[in-house]
């Protein structure tokens, strides 16, 4: 229809203008106030069309809704955001002296704070709710219900939590639920509850970006409990051990490995027969009957299993490629024995066989006595996941077959202690400096992790 409202269409360009940016950089506030006064002019806007016309008569069959924000027809695209919640079907019933209207006041404050963007006061609306009328609502489908059995993802106790991460639109980011792999060893009633705490406080700690508290929380996990946490599975297991798979079909047969010795098909049938039970006793959780099993294989028949890749192996041996070491596998030491004696490597050898066993028992404050030992007196250190250690001065060998003055290696291994000086330090400038050095004057390569050079 004809135009009816006083304002000029430069005018009425430059207030949508004025009002998109307000949007854009998200003051809601300052944009519904340019929508309110172009509404008072008879400006209507239709956001979903991208149109406005003042004629007075706006868009849609009818008139502006009630309560709705000036200006925003029917037929606007908006008209869900203020329709009311409903009570869900199958809900549990109100506890006895529950007003229900009381109930139905709260859920429609909660919902007029959440149009206005006052998140703070929705979210203790909503504690409210949770809290004094066990009642959970659901914003996605615009309904509430009373009790667990209603299908909705709200739990008290991990929803209002301070701190908490908002996404886009004012919505807390839930922290991801954890649960432990079927390939986890056991743990004491007690010990599980704390670990389950742990893994809780790790996932809040992620979901907030502190990842400092969620590495120190998952260092603690691994320290004490031996428990390790698979972010992509969204399990963690004691032992660290996982599915071979990322569809989480943790039970699927093993094979023998075709680097398995030859076992006589009599035992051979034994053998998997046991397998299979061990694999049934993980099924139920039993992982005291299935150690059972499995130490009596490695005695038995000197059998290995490995969980990872699915395999059995007498003797042991695997693929290379699989990426996976025996657990009960012994250490190797990497590098020189620098200037110890048989009998002091001896003593090392052994201490690092007691740290292992105090491990596999969980003892670890054995294990960490045993580590800072060999640390303070012997100056070793020990890597657990290549089942590896080495000095802590950093010998490094010579390796192949190259021919240098007795002078040269004096001074390449000379270089190298400086060089590892440096990394301890954290000059690592001057670390790649000497390294970049010896690579130019005597052409030689660094294997830091053999403790080698060439």
């Amino acid at each position: 229809g004809p135009a009816t409202s006083p304002l000029s269409e430069p005018a009425i360009h430059e207030r949508i203008a004025a009002r998109l940016r307000a949007k854009l950089s998200r003051q809601f506030g300052a944009s519904d106030r340019i929508q309110a006064e172009l509404a008072a002019a008879g400006v209507f806007l239709h956001d979903d069309r991208r149109q406005w016309r003042a004629d007075g008569a706006g868009f849609g069959a009818g008139p502006p809704r009630a309560g709705g924000s000036p200006g925003r027809e029917r037929g606007s695209g908006n008209s869900r955001r203020h329709a009311p919640y409903a009570m869900v079907a199958g809900s549990a019933a109100l506890a006895a002296g529950t007003d229900p209207a009381e109930v139905t006041e709260l859920v429609a404050q909660r919902v007029r704070a959440r149009l206005r963007r006052d998140y703070d006061t929705a979210d203790a609306v909503q504690r409210r709710l949770a809290v004094d009328h066990d009642v959970f609502v659901d914003d996605a489908r615009r309904t509430w219900g009373v009790g667990r059995a209603t299908d909705y993802r709200f739990d008290p106790a991990e929803v209002f939590r301070p701190g908490a991460v908002r996404r886009s639109g004012g919505r807390e980011r839930q922290p991801r639920r954890y649960g432990r792999s079927a390939c986890s060893e056991d743990l004491s009633a007690g010990d599980a509850a704390h670990v389950e705490r742990l893994v809780r406080e790790r996932a809040a700690a992620k979901t907030r970006r502190d990842f400092d508290a969620a590495d120190g929380l998952r260092d603690e996990l691994r320290a004490t409990y031996d428990v390790a946490v698979d972010d992509k599975l969204y399990q963690y297991s004691v032992g660290g051990k996982f599915p071979a798979d990322r569809d989480g079909r943790a039970f699927q047969a093993y094979s023998r490995s075709e680097k398995s010795r030859a076992l006589p098909d009599a035992d051979a049938e034994i053998v998997g027969e046991r397998i299979a039970a061990r694999l049934e006793a993980k099924k139920v959780h039993d992982y005291v009957r299935a150690d059972e099993i499995r130490d009596g294989l490695r005695e038995t028949y000197d059998v290995t299993v490995n969980d990872h890749i699915r395999e059995w192996s007498v003797g042991g041996a695997f693929s290379t490629e699989s990426g996976w070491v025996d657990p009960d596998r012994g250490y190797t030491r990497v590098g020189s024995a620098g200037d110890f004696t048989p009998e002091e490597i001896a003593t090392i050898e052994t201490l690092i066989v007691e740290r292992s066993q105090a491990k596999k028992k969980r003892d670890f404050t054995r294990a960490d006595d045993i580590r800072d030992l060999l640390d303070e007196k012997y100056g070793v250190t020990v890597d657990d996941k290549p089942r590896e250690w080495r000095t802590s001065a950093y010998s490094y060998v010579i390796a192949g077959g190259r021919t240098l003055s007795e002078a040269e290696v004096q001074y390449i291994q000379g270089q190298l202690v400086q060089r590892a000086a440096c990394k301890k330090e954290k000059d690592y400038d001057a670390a790649d400096a000497i390294r970049d050095a010896l690579e130019e004057q005597h052409s030689i390569a660094i294997n830091d992790r053999a403790l080698e050079w060439r």
